[in-house]
């Protein structure tokens, strides 16, 4: 059997920010962001807050900011995860798209508080990462499950195959 490869497993302690287990890209691309990562989810959350009940869209925040979709709507998604921010309602972007509106609920601004909210919600995305098979192993497990069934029998029993539906659900 081939040996996988789970790009950054030995390097966890380095890189806090998420990224797409098995790709060797998609975890340079987050060591890269990690430079810039606490000082973008303290700016973002500056906008929102200073929104006030108006609150901001993605769109918004990327033009006060003059950043990448990509960056803001990280920085973003990351705040969403902690009890600072919330999606209120709806607004009409540029392209007349609809766009959920961010508002600040977490009291009193301040960048300490948006850092350490924000880096126990990373620390608890590690944990989850850590956990979760790559793609390829799973792939490897459910053809082992397939070979080992077809070993001994010639009909895929209901609960080896509710565990290889299972398997593939997570590909």
């Amino acid at each position: 059997m081939e040996e996988s490869t789970t790009y950054g497993s030995q390097d966890d302690e380095e890189c806090e920010l998420p990224w797409d287990v098995g790709s060797e890209t998609s975890f340079q691309a987050a060591l890269m962001a990690q430079e810039f990562a606490d000082k973008d989810s303290v700016a973002v959350a500056y906008v929102i807050f200073r929104a006030g009940k108006h609150g901001a869209t993605d769109e918004e925040i990327e033009t006060a900011l003059r950043r990448k979709h990509q960056t803001v709507s990280a920085r973003r998604n990351e705040l969403a995860k902690t009890p600072l921010i919330q999606a209120e309602s709806r607004r009409k972007t540029r392209s007349n798209a609809n766009a959920d509106v961010w508002v600040w609920v977490g009291g009193d601004f301040s960048g300490n508080k948006v850092l350490s909210e924000v880096r126990i919600s990373r620390s608890e995305h590690a944990s989850k990462r850590k956990s979760r098979p790559a793609k390829r192993e799973v792939c490897v497990a459910v053809d082992n499950l397939r070979a080992l069934h077809r070993a001994h029998t010639s009909e895929f029993s209901p609960e080896l195959l509710k565990i290889t539906n299972w398997l593939k659900s997570l590909i």
